[in-house]
C-alpha cells in the first residue's frame, strides 16, 4: 500500500493492530507531514540569507511535494535487512568506511596534517556529477589503486591524487663522475610535455622545463628528438621594440622591483630552495597558491586514467578548483587548515565560511517561495574534516553536527527506487525513461561524429528534482528511525546514524545492486558542480 506525503496513513494504519496503529501514527506522522519540526542549524550564512538547512529543507519539500511519493509499507524489510547488515558488522570491519566516503583509507602516501586536509578539500571541491551512460568500446573512469581494486566517482579521484603522489620522480641526479648520465627522462614525461605545447604554443622551453621539473637540455632534447618539433617564431628581441614599448618595459621593470623590495604580500617569504613545500615523491604542491595558476591541458593530463578516459565536466573541476584555490591563496595562506582553525572547532561555523567563501559549495535553490538547501558536498568535507583532525589528535578536532546526512545524491534516489521506497509520479517516470533512450540516441551520434552531447532532461533546483532528493532523504531518516527500533527490540547496543545508513546503502549498491542491475534502475539525469 503506498502512502503520498500526508495522503493514505489512514488506510495503512487500518490493517494494524490497536497498538500498532497507535506506535506507527505516532511515529510516521510527524515525518511524512513535513513542516518546519527541527530547530533551525545554528549556521550564520544560511540564516543571514534566508536559506533553510537541510534538515528544515526536506521536512518543508515533503510536506509540499507534488510529483513523487513514499512507499511506507516496504520501509520494514528494508530496515531489517540494514539490522542484519549492522548485527554481521558491516559498521565495524571497516573503520575507515571506503565506500561512504572517499577519504583516509585510500591515502597510501603519508602526508602531515596540513597537506591531509587540503588533499581531502581538493578531492571534495571536484566530486560531482559522474554519472556516465553507457557505450561499448568507450573507456569508463575507473582508477586501480595499488591492491588492484578499481574505483569511480570521487573514490576514483582520490585514487588518483595518491597516484600522482606515488608517480612523483625520485631524485635520478647524483654526484658528478666518469659515466653518469647528463639526463633522463621518464614515461610521463614526454606526454607531459606534448600537452603543454598542445596547451599552448607560444610556451617557452624555460617554462616547459620549469613544470615539467626537467633541466633546459632535456626539455630541448624531447621537443627537438623526441617530438620532432620546432619553433616557428622566435621571442621578440627588446631592441626590436619601439621606443614606447621599451618606456613600458622599464616602468613595469620598475614596478616589479618594488614589489619585490615591499615584499607585502610576503610571497618571497614562500619561496624555499629544493623540494621543501614538494609532497614526497612528488612533483604537485598540495597547496592553492600552486595549483591555481595551472593550466587546464595539465589539469586534464594529470586526472586521465591508464587510458586517457576522464570524467565528465572536465571544465567545471578545473574551474572549481581553480576558484577554492585562489580563494585559499588571497584568504588562508594557501592552506585549508587555516579555514578549520577559523571555525573554532564548530561544524556549523565551519559550514557558514565554506559558503561564505566558497561558491562552489552552495547547493542551495529555490521551492515553493523558499530558498531550501541540501549542501551535500559540504557535509561530506566536514565530516571528512573531522575524522582527519581525530587520526591527527589535532587540537581543532570536532565531532560531526549529528543531523548532518549527505544523501541528496543521484545513486541514492536511484537505490531508494530499488527497495521501492521512493516512487515518482508517471510523468516523472517517463521523463527519466526518456532520458535514458535520448541517452542512448545521443550516443550513437556522438560515436559517429566524436561529439560530447547527452540528453539533459532535469535542471539543478527544478521541482521534480528537489522533491526527489529531498524523498531520499526522507527515507534515510525513516529508514535510520526503524533500523534503531529494530536493533533496540532485538536486544542489541548497537545504534546507527544517517550517515551509518547512507554507508550501508552506499556499500549495498557497489557490492550486491550495480553488478545485477546496471542500467536498469531510472534516476535523474543532472550535470551540475554541486553533487
Amino acid at each position: 500500500m503506498n502512502i503520498a506525503e500526508g495522503h493514505g496513513l489512514g488506510d495503512y494504519l487500518a490493517h494494524q493492530s490497536f497498538q500498532d496503529q497507535r506506535l506507527l501514527r505516532k511515529r510516521l506522522t510527524p515525518m511524512l507531514r513535513g513542516g518546519p519540526t527541527y530547530k533551525p542549524w545554528d549556521c550564520d550564512y544560511l540564516t543571514k540569507n534566508d536559506i533553510l538547512d537541510p534538515e528544515n529543507t526536506i521536512s518543508f519539500v515533503a510536506s509540499a511535494c507534488e510529483h513523487s511519493k513514499l512507499c511506507i509499507e516496504k520501509f520494514d524489510k528494508i530496515a531489517h535487512k540494514f539490522a542484519d547488515k549492522v548485527k554481521e558488522g558491516w559498521l565495524c570491519e571497516d573503520s575507515g568506511k571506503p565506500f561512504g566516503l572517499p577519504l583516509h583509507v585510500f591515502n597510501d602516501v603519508d602526508l602531515p596534517l596540513q597537506k591531509s586536509l587540503n588533499r581531502w578539500f581538493f578531492v571534495c571541491s571536484m566530486s560531482f556529477s559522474f554519472w556516465s551512460p553507457y557505450l561499448p568500446g568507450t573507456p569508463k573512469y575507473l582508477i586501480k589503486d595499488p591492491d588492484g581494486r578499481l574505483w569511480k566517482g570521487g573514490k576514483a579521484l582520490m585514487v588518483r591524487f595518491n597516484d600522482l603522489l606515488q608517480e612523483g620522480r625520485d631524485a635520478i641526479e647524483d654526484d658528478r663522475r666518469a659515466g653518469r648520465p647528463a639526463t633522463a627522462t621518464c614515461e610521463g614525461t614526454l606526454p607531459l610535455v606534448r600537452n603543454l605545447v598542445e596547451g599552448d604554443r607560444r610556451i617557452t622551453i624555460r617554462r616547459i622545463a620549469r613544470m615539467a621539473g626537467i633541466s633546459l637540455h632535456s626539455a630541448f632534447g624531447i621537443l627537438h628528438e623526441t617530438l620532432g618539433l620546432r619553433k616557428l617564431s622566435a621571442q621578440w628581441d627588446p631592441k626590436a621594440l619601439r621606443e614606447e614599448q621599451l618606456v613600458r618595459r622599464v616602468n613595469l621593470s620598475r614596478e616589479l622591483l618594488m614589489k619585490i623590495e615591499a615584499n607585502e604580500t610576503g610571497f618571497f617569504d614562500r619561496i624555499v630552495t629544493g623540494d621543501a613545500n614538494i609532497t614526497p615523491r612528488c612533483g604537485i604542491p598540495l597547496d592553492g597558491w600552486a595549483l591555481k595558476d595551472m593550466p587546464f591541458s595539465v589539469f586534464n593530463f594529470l586526472f586521465a586514467n591508464a587510458y586517457r578516459a576522464v570524467p565528465p565536466m572536465m571544465v567545471e573541476r578545473w574551474e572549481s578548483i581553480k576558484e577554492v584555490c585562489t580563494v585559499l591563496d588571497e584568504k588562508f595562506e594557501g592552506q585549508f587548515y587555516n579555514c578549520v582553525l577559523q571555525s573554532e572547532s564548530n561544524p556549523l561555523k565551519l559550514l557558514s565560511l565554506m559558503l561564505e567563501n566558497f561558491p562552489c559549495y552552495r547547493d542551495h535553490a529555490e521551492y515553493g517561495g523558499r530558498k531550501i538547501s541540501f549542501l551535500m558536498k559540504a557535509q561530506m568535507l566536514i565530516v571528512g574534516v573531522s575524522r582527519i583532525l581525530h587520526e591527527f589528535n589535532d587540537v581543532a578536532a570536532f565531532d560531526i553536527y549529528p543531523s548532518f546526512s549527505i544523501a541528496t545524491t543521484n545513486r541514492v534516489i536511484q537505490m531508494m527506487r530499488f527497495y521501492g521506497l521512493l516512487e515518482p509520479s508517471p510523468s516523472v517516470e517517463t521523463k527519466m525513461q526518456r532520458g535514458m533512450e535520448k541517452q542512448y540516441a545521443n550516443l550513437f551520434v556522438q560515436r559517429k561524429h566524436e561529439l560530447f552531447i547527452l540528453g539533459e532532461l532535469f535542471k539543478f533546483g527544478e521541482p521534480e528534482e528537489v522533491e526527489m532528493r529531498a524523498l531520499a532523504s526522507r527515507c534515510v531518516e525513516l529508514l535510520t528511525l526503524r533500523v534503531n527500533e529494530k536493533l533496540k527490540s532485538d536486544g542489541s547496543d548497537a545504534s546507527v546514524t544517517y550517515m551509518d545508513v547512507d554507508y550501508i546503502i552506499d556499500r549495498d549498491r557497489c557490492e550486491n545492486v550495480s553488478t545485477k542491475r546496471f542500467g536498469q534502475i531510472y534516476f535523474p539525469k543532472v550535470r551540475c558542480i554541486f553533487y
